[in-house]
């Protein structure tokens, strides 16, 4: 579409394009004879929940953004992409893990989300899991940041080294937030997320602003500290929900050196 002049709705247009021609596919592939069927009591039952689930990725989505509207705007477009170069590389090891581990878990949550001490097991379980398998490259990531950042994209993005090695630490921090999610989802406890969601948006745009006056090592580590908020406040919400103890969380930590590959 951009050989074809489409400029940049090329990448619009080519999204929707995939997307569709992806949910055509699935839908022949899957065994299943949909039709429609207005069962009001139904969409109200469902619907709340669904709505639930769209604002809390709303929520998550601005909490994300924000910081790029704020670097954009105040710092410069230079500095942006400084930044955000370090951030996508500090999240390579939750990209190839978390989707994968999550939504299984969730289904089984689900399932069994009256059994709290199933859905406490599958949480630490959860936790133990991603801590084994992501905290060695995130050390390696910390590790080799600015040599890794100038062989693959160059000299000219070395400073992206910077926020990339410290962001690089909050990874430790989202082995916890993921699976709370999961717990609070399943447990439906949205609304109860939803609102640490909102308060850890404000922390976030406050820590960006204040970390500016530090360059990018000081907004990485606002970020950082943001993420530590939101996963004690998430912790405290699954705490509330199963029968929890804070050195429940620490030990599964721990397992996870003893079971890291």
């Amino acid at each position: 579409m951009a050989w074809a002049g489409f400029g940049v709705w090329s990448l619009t247009l080519s999204g929707l394009l995939a997307a569709s021609i992806k949910n055509i596919w699935l839908a022949r592939l899957t065994p299943l004879k949909l039709r429609i069927n207005l069962d009001i009591e139904r969409m109200r039952k469902h619907s709340a929940y669904g709505f639930m689930i769209t604002a809390n990725d709303f929520v998550t989505y601005l909490r994300n953004e924000s910081k790029n509207l704020i670097l954009s705007k105040v710092a410069g477009p230079a500095f942006l992409g400084l930044y955000h170069k370090g951030e996508s590389m500090s999240r390579l090891p939750n990209q190839f893990f978390m989707s994968a581990t999550v939504e299984p878990v969730f289904r089984a949550m689900s399932k069994v989300q009256d059994d709290l001490d199933k859905s406490k097991y599958m949480f630490y379980r959860m936790i133990t899991l991603l801590m084994a398998y992501t905290t060695p490259m995130y050390v390696l990531l910390w590790w080799i940041a600015e040599p890794f950042i100038g062989v693959v994209y160059g000299e000219k993005w070395i400073e992206a080294a910077g926020p990339m090695q410290v962001l690089a630490t909050a990874g430790i921090f989202l082995n916890v937030i993921y699976p709370c999610g999961v717990v609070l989802a399943a447990q439906n406890k949205l609304r109860h997320e939803s609102v640490a969601l909102v308060v850890n948006l404000l922390v976030t745009i406050s820590a960006c602003l204040i970390g500016l006056k530090w360059g990018l090592r000081g907004v990485a580590t606002g970020i950082v500290i943001s993420n530590i908020l939101l996963a004690i406040h998430l912790y405290f919400l699954v705490h509330r929900t199963l029968p929890t103890r804070v050195i429940d969380l620490f030990r599964a930590a721990l397992r996870a050196f003893h079971s890291a590959p």
